[in-house]
């Protein structure tokens, strides 16, 4: 399957984000809770499309789109699914952690499905 079509910018590798954005703070600089988005804190999360995060794993992206926009999220952006355990990004000691417990698990009961 192609992704990057003659109609598209970039393409960004993406798991479905795993709880509902609409319920996503951000502590602002008086150390207060805030909602990120408070158009939709108003909205019941069914009523909220499933939420996309970008993997960091891949990014492909046209040269002019680059030079135009200076940004890996030109205006039109594709999304490459990937499952959650081809997703675990990698910053920290417990991130690396939690790689390594999955890797066992899915040795230990003989998961050899292409992840």
């Amino acid at each position: 399957m192609t992704y990057l079509t003659p109609d598209t910018d970039a393409v960004h590798a993406v798991c479905g984000y795993t709880h509902p954005p609409h319920q996503m703070l951000y502590q602002n600089p008086d150390g207060f809770l805030m909602p990120a988005f408070p158009l939709l804190v108003t909205k019941k999360s069914q009523e909220v499309p499933e939420g996309l995060i970008g993997n960091g794993s891949t990014y492909a992206i046209r040269v002019e789109a680059l030079k135009k926009y200076r940004s890996f999220y030109p205006a039109r952006i594709k999304g490459y699914r990937m499952p959650a355990l081809r997703s675990i990004d990698i910053d920290t000691a417990e991130d690396f952690a939690l790689l390594e417990a999955c890797a066992q698990l899915l040795e230990k009961v003989g998961f050899h499905h292409d992840i």
